[in-house]
């Protein structure tokens, strides 16, 4: 699991090494995500991030699951960095999904909202994804999802890493797929690797 993996420090601006496989070209999310995030910018007392699951298929990266940071009394009153997530709540998530679709659903980024909840201009963005680079939290296989209103309408801006440590801007759209479609899809996959497998 990713999650186990993971680089709490890596010093700004470090090249980042490319992951084995095919790399990013663009980014699905499954309508449940969206829901829970616009659930998210329409709340006064909304959760500013939190964490990305899903998995690649070749060049696109597909969301499944969005999660929120955790509950508050698990951070200190004093100010901490969205992107700072207990490691603890991410890797429960991984296990439960790991155990459900083992080799399959991972841990695949975070998503935080801006202060205002609006679009902002894309060297804020950029910033965003250096921190996330710096904690650890954001390589060549992972994005960071920013909802966000421009001028009242739902926008969704996803980014990766490039092999010099910059952000990328991936194109990122609603998938067509019911949650249900996707589950039986991933389960069913997993069904036929286990059957194929030399212990059955």
């Amino acid at each position: 699991m990713k999650a186990q993996q993971r680089q709490f420090w890596v010093p700004p601006g470090a090249p980042v090494l490319p992951s084995p496989g095919e790399a990013l070209q663009d980014v699905v999310l499954l309508q449940a995500v969206t829901h829970t995030l616009h659930q998210q910018l329409l709340s006064p007392t909304r959760i500013r991030g939190g964490l990305l699951f899903g998995y690649q298929e070749q060049h696109t990266l597909h969301v499944l699951l969005a999660s929120t940071a955790g509950a508050p009394t698990w951070y200190p009153d004093t100010p901490r960095d969205v992107l700072q997530i207990d490691p603890r709540f991410t890797v429960g998530w991984s296990e439960a999904l790991a155990t459900l679709w083992p080799g399959r659903v991972d841990w695949i980024g975070n998503w935080i909202i801006h202060p205002d909840s609006q679009s902002a201009a894309a060297k804020h963005d950029h910033r965003l994804v250096r921190q996330g680079h710096t904690l650890g939290v954001l390589d060549d296989r992972s994005i960071l999802l920013i909802p966000s209103w421009n001028e009242g309408v739902l926008e969704f801006r996803s980014y990766t890493l490039d092999q010099e440590g910059q952000a990328e801007e991936l194109p990122c759209r609603v998938g067509p797929r019911s949650p249900l479609e996707v589950m039986q899809t991933l389960s069913t996959a997993r069904d036929a690797r286990m059957e194929s497998s030399p212990e059955h």
